[in-house]
């Protein structure tokens, strides 16, 4: 079993020590080494409620936009390591 590792550690993992170099999965080995705050949701959810395309048009030119377009997903937490 793995230590928890930092999210960007865990991609250099994904990428380097697995070979996935970029083949689209590296965002599913990251959620499933714990690299996202997922609010309890699944993998399939979140990238799902992830997309930002719509609420990002509908935000425009706001002073809010980075707030707004980040509605409804959980908030990213600060982790301590052990």
């Amino acid at each position: 079993m793995h230590p928890p590792l930092m999210p960007l550690a865990v991609f250099f993992y994904c990428l380097f020590i697995k070979g996935l170099l970029l083949n689209g999965k590296a965002d599913e080995m990251m959620y499933a080494h714990g690299a996202f705050v997922t609010g309890g949701r699944s993998f399939a959810d979140l990238k799902e409620q992830s997309l930002i395309n719509a609420r990002a048009k509908a935000a425009d030119a706001s002073p809010d936009f980075s707030e707004l377009i980040r509605v409804g997903l959980p908030a990213p937490q600060r982790r301590i390591a052990q």
